[in-house]
């Protein structure tokens, strides 16, 4: 058996397990007498009616908003005659099939602007088959649905009375049962194939005993469904043994209803839920990793979905296992791009030292280490003697061969781990070091200018140059308030002591 199939019995035993269940808990606790039995069945066969009345009203909705989405409306408003007319015609033969599936419709209205672009009634023909005919109007109900296309409005009339009857008729209710149907103008007293107007006219609201015809009714209180008001009218020529007699053979077959149904839907869930809980576990092993196919069986109607998610599967596990590979390559070049950029971002291209970026962005994480641990830190600033004049007189090509000259002597003289030299603009360089000495860190300051002005820059075809630095440095114990840039001021100002003292020298303060 198909799963569509297994779904709809499993639907069917759901619905029916659910009537059986009300009806036989209803029935199962009766002690009343035979006028209460009566009435409470009365009262149900309202209330089914009424139900009825809903469902309708309800159906009508459900399908004006169908209507709504339908692309053959669309044509009723086409500007093209003969697509126009296709339309109205497509309508039309829907709603007939209306007319047939739902005996109690009586007239659909397709209007735009006031316009009536559609109007269709049901047949004398199909008004005989349901029995006598009561045409008033009045006695109907309308539904009205506003459609999205422009003013366009469909409305649907019913007829409450053709409605009852059917509920009569299909359910086989007693044939001495009868329904009160009261109108805005008339009171009718309905079976399923007949209706009479009657003058005795109900308002109590609660259930009571009233004479028609020489025949007996207990009714049930009015219900009120705009605009009618409907009461059901049981016969009183039952006996309370029959009555009792029939509970007991409803109580025993919805008993054993209820045993088969428990069954069937047990075998049904176990048929339908194995295919889709297999599915569930092979994608819980994909979303793990685990991309092992789903054992296949026979026999099993579920076969061509699974091995299609087989197929799916160990498509995506090759996906994803080169998916991963092109992730690992790409995080592998980024990565060194990346390094590559920030290596580019902190050095300067010309003398490969690093550059006041670095030393900006690198200064709080090296203070605050300073800080923690109370080391000591020298910084200093040395500055190229009369550079200016050396662009002049040579070029800035010169120029920058004399920066590279003293860049390659400072990092061959300046070695040690915690030593920083960069390149703070032009033709100003900083030195740091921190966790030394004092009298060491000038001392090595002294030897760097000293060995700068007994080094001039040779250059082929061309006079060497000589090179003179300015050293301004301080040697001091790191507090919490220090800062880079007060540091640097500081030894800023010490350089700006040396150039005015004659350059060429160096001064230092701790």
């Amino acid at each position: 058996m198909s799963i569509r199939k297994q779904i709809f019995l499993a639907m069917l035993s759901i619905f029916t397990l659910m009537f059986v269940l009300t009806t036989w808990a209803y029935y199962y606790h009766f002690e009343f007498t035979l006028t209460q039995i009566l009435s409470q069945e009365a009262d149900l066969l309202n209330r089914y009616i009424v139900s009825d009345l809903n469902r309708s009203n309800q159906a009508h909705q459900e399908r004006m908003k169908s209507f709504n989405q339908d692309a053959d409306i669309a044509l009723l408003y086409d500007t093209n005659p003969f697509t126009q007319a296709l339309g109205i015609k497509l309508v039309e033969k829907e709603i007939k099939r209306l007319f047939h599936l739902y005996p109690y419709l009586e007239e659909v209205i397709f209007s735009q602007d006031l316009k009536v672009l559609l109007k269709v009634q049901r047949s004398s023909t199909e008004k005989a088959t349901t029995g006598q005919d009561i045409s008033d109007e009045r006695s109907w109900t309308l539904n009205e649905f506003n459609l999205k296309y422009i003013h366009a409005k469909v409305s649907i009339k019913s007829n409450p009375i053709r409605l009852i009857q059917n509920h009569l008729s299909q359910n086989q209710i007693n044939p001495s049962t009868r329904v009160y149907y009261q109108n805005v103008e008339s009171m009718f007293l309905l079976s399923s194939k007949h209706q009479e107007k009657i003058k005795i006219k109900l308002s109590s609201q609660k259930p009571s005993l009233i004479a028609i015809d020489e025949n007996t009714y207990l009714a049930s209180p009015l219900i009120t469904q705009q605009p009618i008001l409907i009461a059901t009218l049981l016969s009183l020529d039952h006996t309370q043994d029959a009555l009792q007699s029939i509970l007991k053979q409803a109580a025993i077959s919805f008993t054993l209803l209820l045993i088969l149904a428990f069954g069937v839907a047990a075998l049904l869930s176990r048929g339908i839920t194995q295919p889709l809980k297999r599915l569930e576990l092979a994608a819980s092993d994909i979303i793990k990793g685990n991309f092992s196919p789903i054992p296949l069986h026979k026999n099993d109607e579920t076969r061509p979905a699974l091995e299609a998610f087989n197929t799916m599967s160990k498509r995506l596990q090759g996906f994803t296992q080169e998916l991963q590979r092109q992730v690992e390559n790409r995080t592998t070049e980024l990565k060194a791009a990346n390094e590559k950029l920030a290596l580019l971002n902190e050095t300067d291209s010309l003398t490969q030292l690093k550059n006041r970026r670095f030393l900006e962005e690198k200064a709080p994480e090296l203070l605050n280490l300073l800080k923690r641990n109370q080391l000591d830190m020298g910084i200093a600033m040395m500055d190229l003697d009369h550079f200016k004049s050396i662009n002049d007189a040579y070029g800035h090509a010169i120029g920058d061969l004399c920066l590279v000259h003293v860049s390659q002597l400072a990092l061959k003289h300046f070695q040690r781990e915690s030593d920083y030299l960069i390149r703070f603009g032009g033709e100003e360089f900083c030195f740091l070091e921190f966790g030394g000495k004092k009298d060491n860190y000038f001392r090595r300051l002294e030897s760097f200018r000293k060995l700068l002005d007994n080094s001039p820059v040779r250059i082929p075809n061309h006079p060497s140059i000589s090179l003179t630095i300015s050293i301004g440095g301080i040697y001091k114990k790191i507090e919490q308030e220090d800062a880079l840039k007060p540091l640097i001021s500081q030894a800023d100002a010490l350089l700006y002591q040396a150039k005015k003292a004659g350059r060429n020298r160096s001064v230092f303060q701790s």
